[in-house]
């Protein structure tokens, strides 16, 4: 995601968290070969979906995995850890 790729996975609870079906991949039933192999060749004979879910899979990447938004979750997570031990 973040090179700006789509990405094909399998109906798991961390790809569901990370990808969103349609927009910034595809997400296909577990254990589904089929599923897996018509959504990796719908994307590589349609370029421009592809470019399309790629472009928002990497907005994506940027929003939730930058180095900003990193350090303001991790500031979070001390705040919370210091109001614990404060009370």
């Amino acid at each position: 995601m973040a090179c700006g790729l789509p990405v094909v996975a399998t109906a798991t609870e961390g790809a569901r968290e990370l990808i969103e079906d349609g927009v910034t991949g595809r997400i296909v039933p577990i254990g589904d070969a089929s599923a897996m192999a018509s959504a990796i060749s719908t994307l590589l004979d349609d370029a421009q979906l592809r470019n399309s879910l790629g472009s928002q899979a990497s907005a994506s990447a940027r929003l939730r995995f930058s180095l900003e938004r990193m350090v303001i979750e991790t500031e979070r997570v001390y705040e919370e850890a210091l109001e614990i031990n404060l009370c």
